[in-house]
């Protein structure tokens, strides 16, 4: 399966999972770029960042990192359905904390005691300062508890009268200045790792078998909080990844997976080599016997029972594939895009070509009406179901999402002022009746960077008559199978080519 077809994949995977969909890939860029496709065509998407710091560097991640990767634990763990997460290779295998991840939560007109409520917010790890000013800070003046969450980008006011909060506000970190009116203070932790209970009870026994860090486990164990702590996590919490977390009703999603596994390899090397070179600071043990608890997990152990595994090419002949064709335009030349895209409406396709934002739509749209092809600008794939430019691009990819018979594709184009993506309706000269769902798949073409077509084919379930005919694209069929009542695209059957 290629990158394009990625988004596709795991927008109809989402449709069908009982749990939360995790995808995991290969690299940071290739899960930001995932994440940012999907919110196309996914409600609810969620990227788990990793840590911006090395193995054993005394330094503390981002704030909102660890905010952030808090959040997504908390509510995997807790949805039921319709949530995608999105990790590198680098976040899934990394050694998780044990300390809580359920954020302070705060309503307006609870009855809320003010002092238990600073209490939450400093065991969550947030510093208390005379004046907010960044994420991770509270402060307290009289009956009001200024936070800025961890998470979020606006800093929030809690205004109590007794014990009851009055009012919650927004408010300007700059000028200190209240906004407006929000229902609720929501806060993750400010801190991934904390010295909580737990963590105390091991760093006392640390103290003693552990001495050559005797310092760490003492201020640990006495529960201080101090800037790198989390470098120690490994000694202090048992290996769990984030893996581990999956519900047992989610599904993981591993896209390429000689590469994932290559990656989680490097890791783990990279950090051997780290700990050989520090290890005459941590005594003679360690010197000796290179015996130390490891921040990155092995990819390949303890994997959920729900796997499914994605790799670029096919290993096998009996693999369901989607096949990558050319498309008869030149990138950069927006008259032969014009002409490339009439061509495909002329078959019987709708087009909807994605860019990044509406002075982008609006500026493509003039440059192919100046050629002879007028899409109009568009507001939403699910909405308006029709050709047009839509003003949100992606990266690379293809959703599932339709209308009848339809299937949108997507993707970027580096061209100054080409169209970035396609969607593909149903068989051509078929009208299939309003609202009927197909199992099985028509073709779908997409214009990425260099231009290239996507054509789908899937084989129909036994005692299903089929419809087959041949596409635009030399060389490539499509086989569909009758409509029947489907709720979604999510059923879309991707397999070979017919013959």
């Amino acid at each position: 399966m290629p990158a394009a077809a990625r988004a596709v994949t795991i927008g109809g995977l989402s449709r069908k999972s009982e749990g939360p969909l995790l995808a995991v890939v290969p690299s940071e860029r290739e899960a930001e770029n995932l994440a940012a496709d999907l919110r196309l065509f996914v409600d609810d998407v969620m990227l788990f960042p990793s840590w911006e710091t090395l193995p054993f560097e005394h330094v503390s991640p981002n704030t909102w990192t660890m905010a952030r990767r808090a959040e997504v634990r908390h509510r995997m763990a807790r949805v039921s359905g319709g949530l995608v997460v999105v990790a590198s290779v680098r976040a899934a295998v990394q050694r998780v904390s044990g300390s809580s991840t359920g954020p302070v939560v705060a309503r307006a007109g609870a009855e809320v005691e003010f002092e238990g409520l600073v209490q939450r917010l400093d065991e969550a790890g947030y510093s208390r300062t005379e004046r907010v000013e960044s994420r991770g800070e509270f402060a307290v003046r009289g009956g009001i508890v200024d936070v800025f969450p961890a998470q979020s980008d606006s800093a929030v006011r809690v205004d109590f009268w007794g014990d009851v909060i009055d009012e919650i506000r927004t408010f300007s970190v700059g000028s200190q200045r209240s906004m407006g009116r929000v229902g609720e203070l929501r806060a993750y932790p400010a801190r991934e790792f904390r010295p909580d209970r737990p963590v105390r009870e091991a760093a006392g026994v640390l103290r003693s078998t552990e001495p050559w860090a005797y310092s760490i486990w003492d201020r640990i164990a006495e529960g201080v909080r101090f800037a790198g702590m989390e470098s120690w996590l490994p000694w202090l919490t048992r290996p769990r990844s984030f893996l581990h977390e999956l519900p047992r009703s989610g599904t993981l999603v591993l896209f390429d997976p000689v590469k994932a596994r290559g990656r989680a390899e490097d890791l783990a090397r990279e950090e051997q080599d780290l700990a050989e070179a520090l290890a005459d600071t941590w005594g003679e043990r360690y010197r000796v016997e290179g015996d130390r608890p490891s921040l990155f997990l092995d990819l390949a152990s303890d994997l959920p029972e729900r796997l499914i595994e994605c790799p670029p090419l096919p290993t096998r002949p009996e693999d369901r594939k989607v096949e990558v064709g050319v498309l008869h335009a030149t990138a950069g030349d927006p008259e032969a895009v014009a002409a490339g895209l009439s061509r495909l409406m002329a078959g019987g396709m709708d087009v909807v070509l994605a860019m990044d934002g509406a002075p982008a739509a609006g500026r493509v749209a003039r440059v192919l009406a100046d050629h002879g092809l007028d899409l109009p600008v568009i507001g939403s794939l699910e909405r308006d179901g029709r050709s047009g430019i839509l003003a949100e691009g992606v990266h690379t990819g293809v959703d599932s999402r339709c209308s009848s018979w339809r299937f949108w594709a997507s993707g970027r184009s580096s061209a100054a002022a080409g169209p970035t993506a396609v969607r593909a309706a149903g068989t051509p000269g078929r009208d299939p009746p309003t609202r009927t769902w197909s199992r099985g798949t028509t073709w779908c073409t997409a214009i990425t960077a260099s231009a290239v077509s996507m054509a789908w084919s899937a084989a129909p379930s036994p005692g299903w008559s089929a419809t087959t005919w041949s596409s635009p694209t030399p060389g490539v069929t499509a086989c569909t199978c009758p409509p029947i009542s489907w709720p979604r695209c999510a059923s879309t059957r991707v397999g070979s080519r017919p013959g």
